[in-house]
């Protein structure tokens, strides 16, 4: 399992900070258009930062999220239950977030809440609010890797067909390099007769050559009747 995990984030560390500046950039401007409805801040935790806080800390859990995802459909996964999954997911990441900004503000920071005895309710509303934002972006995130995935597979058969074209092209070279003319056979073999009864001194030669020709023919003929990857 913690090799699983392993090389499943092995992406991280080629992750830039730019990137993730940018992820935390849109998770706040999420916020932020959020933040222009009344009722949402300086009523249920008294302190509008924690959405902010809470949203910095959801957009960095989400992508070992989407990353572990990956890594489980690469493996075999169906993607629609493993990106389901996933996605639901999102809610508990988003708890998680909330509940541990919110600890900090009243445990660590010493933040006086605006309204007492709010942790839970807003720990469980600020949740649904990121939930919202986290599983959109996921479903993004997902589609563009189907989208992605989809290409790569279309690749791969694309650079078979071509593979296997060339390969059928090398095999139809090969035979007929392989055969063998039977008027230029014969023609040899008269020549070769004519110069065995005139006693010629280059007659076993020639013969000699002849059977080499036809011996490199036969093995030619063997590797493309051959099946590919046997050795005749």
């Amino acid at each position: 399992m913690s090799a699983f995990l392993c090389a499943a984030l092995r992406p991280l560390r080629a992750l830039r900070w730019r990137t993730l500046f940018a992820l935390e950039v849109l998770g706040q401007c999420a916020i932020l258009v959020e933040s222009t409805e009344d009722f949402l801040f300086g009523t249920w935790f008294g302190h509008p930062s924690l959405h902010y806080a809470s949203m910095a800390l959801n957009v960095l859990l989400l992508i070992p999220v989407g990353l572990v995802a990956d890594a489980l459909v690469a493996r075999g996964a169906r993607e629609r239950y493993v990106y389901t999954t996933a996605v639901f997911a999102t809610w508990p990441v988003a708890f998680l977030s909330t509940c541990t900004m919110e600890w900090l503000y009243l445990r660590v920071f010493a933040v006086p809440p605006g309204v007492p005895n709010l942790f839970w309710k807003a720990a469980f509303m600020t949740s649904n609010h990121l939930y919202i934002y986290g599983a959109f972006a996921l479903l993004v995130y997902f589609n563009q890797r189907m989208a992605d995935r989809l290409l790569e597979n279309f690749r791969d058969a694309e650079l078979r067909r071509v593979t296997l074209e060339q390969q059928l092209a090398a095999s139809r070279l090969a035979a007929e390099e392989a055969q063998v003319d039977p008027r230029r056979l014969f023609d040899d073999l008269a020549r070769i007769r004519g110069e065995f009864a005139d006693d010629a001194p280059g007659a076993e030669d020639s013969l000699n050559d002849l059977i080499q020709s036809l011996r490199t023919a036969m093995g030619r003929t063997r590797e493309v009747d051959a099946p590919r990857g046997e050795v005749p």
